[in-house]
C-alpha cells in the first residue's frame, strides 16, 4: 500500500484568486466548480510535519504487525481529515485484539505519534499529532542541571560525551536528533554509540521518538524533565525474563554481579552489563561497599511494577513463567553446587 504525505513547510500561498472563482461560478448558480473543488480537496493528503511523517512511515515498515498496522490506520484517519479517536475503538479500527491494541497506543504515545486528550475524563481519547505549531515541553532546570554536571564530568569519558552532545543540541535550538548525528559527531563505532545512546536513555535524558525500520534511523528526542522514576519502556522481552529470573533468586536478599551470573549461567561480565542496565533504570538500587563487591537489590516488585516483568497476554505469561521457573530452579541449583 502507498501512501502520499503533503509535508507543510510554510503557510500555503492565498488562494484568493481561486476563492473569487467559485463565488463568481455561485453567484451565477452554478455550483459545479464548487463541487469539483471540494472533491479536489477531499481526496489530497492532509498536511503533516516532516517530523511526523518520518515517525509514521517507520510504523508502516516495522517488522511488528501491530505497529505495521497501527501506523496504515493512523494515515487512513489523516486521509479522513478524522484526527481523534478513543483507545477502546482502537481494536476494531486495526482488527488487533484488546491487549495488542493498547500496547500500539502506548508506542504510539511514547513515540510522540499521538497525544490523549481531556486526560481527567473517560474514556481515554487521543489526537494524532498534526499540529504544525505545538511546542515541545520546555527543558526543566533538572534536566539542564545534570546535561552540565556531566558535560564536565573529568571521570567519565561517556558521560562527558553525552553532556557535550545534548548541550550543543539545546545551544542550536534542536531537540531532535538520530543516531547519524551522534555517529558523525564523534566518529563512534555503532557499538560505542549505542552504549552511549542507551545510558542517556536510561537516565531519563532522552527517549525514542522514532524506531528504526524500513531504512530509517532511531530518532531521539531531549526530554523535557526526567521520565518517571522506573523506566520500563524499550525493555526487550529477553531483558524481562532475565529479571524475572534474578527476581525468583534474590526477591528480598542482597546479592553480587558474581552471584547474578550464576543464576543467569553468565560471566560476570554479562551479569554486570544488564545489572548497569537494570540500575539506570531504577528497577535494582546499587549498595557501594569500601574495598568489597558491590551488592544490589530489588526496588520495585512484580506486583507494584508489572510492567517490567510481566507479559500482556495471560496465556504466553503462565507460559514463560513456567520457563523462567525452570531456568531458575536449574541455576540456583548450579550455583549451591559450586
Amino acid at each position: 500500500m502507498t501512501y502520499a504525505f503533503r509535508i507543510i513547510v510554510s503557510e500555503p500561498a492565498n488562494t484568493g484568486s481561486r476563492e473569487r472563482k467559485d463565488e463568481t461560478s455561485q453567484s451565477e448558480g452554478n455550483n459545479e466548480p464548487e463541487a469539483n473543488s471540494q472533491r479536489s480537496k477531499a481526496n489530497e493528503s492532509p498536511p503533516i510535519t516532516e517530523d511526523l511523517a518520518i515517525r509514521i512511515r517507520s510504523m508502516t515498515a516495522s517488522t511488528s504487525d501491530s505497529i505495521r498496522r497501527s501506523g496504515e490506520m493512523i494515515l487512513k484517519l489523516i486521509d479522513r481529515r478524522q484526527y481523534t479517536f478513543l483507545r477502546s475503538e482502537w481494536p476494531g479500527l486495526t482488527g488487533l485484539n484488546a491487549d495488542r491494541a493498547g500496547d500500539a497506543c502506548d508506542h504510539m504515545l511514547r513515540t510522540q505519534v499521538i497525544r490523549r486528550i481531556e486526560t481527567t475524563k473517560k474514556p481515554v481519547k487521543y489526537r494524532i499529532n498534526t499540529d504544525r505549531n505545538r511546542r515541545d515541553e520546555p527543558l526543566s532546570q533538572e534536566i539542564l542541571d545534570r546535561i552540565e554536571e556531566m558535560k564536565n564530568d573529568p571521570l567519565s569519558k561517556r558521560d562527558k560525551r553525552i553532556g557535550m552532545f545534548l548541550d550543543k543540541m539545546i545551544s542550536q535550538g534542536k531537540r531532535r536528533f538520530s543516531t547519524a548525528d551522534w555517529e558523525e559527531e564523534y566518529h563512534l563505532s555503532s557499538a560505542m554509540y549505542g552504549h552511549d545512546l542507551r545510558r542517556a536513555v536510561n537516565l531519563g535524558l532522552i527517549r525514542k521518538i522514532c524506531f528504526p525500520s524500513g531504512g530509517y534511523q532511531c530518532l531521539y528526542m531531549i526530554c523535557g524533565r526526567f521520565e518517571q522514576k522506573v523506566r520500563a519502556d524499550d525493555m526487550t522481552p529477553t531483558q524481562k525474563a532475565y529479571l524475572s529470573q534474578i527476581y525468583d533468586a534474590f526477591p528480598q536478599a542482597a546479592f553480587t554481579v558474581e552471584e547474578c551470573g550464576k543464576v543467569l549461567n553468565q560471566t560476570s561480565s554479562s551479569a554486570s552489563f544488564h545489572l548497569y542496565n537494570f540500575s539506570t533504570r531504577g528497577i535494582l538500587i546499587t549498595h557501594k561497599h569500601k574495598g568489597k563487591a558491590y551488592t544490589y537489590t530489588f526496588a520495585v516488585t512484580p506486583t507494584d511494577n508489572p510492567e517490567c516483568f510481566a507479559l500482556t497476554d495471560p496465556a504466553k505469561e503462565t507460559q514463560a513463567i513456567a520457563v523462567v521457573t525452570r531456568k531458575t530452579s536449574n541455576a540456583v541449583q548450579f550455583a549451591e553446587a559450586v
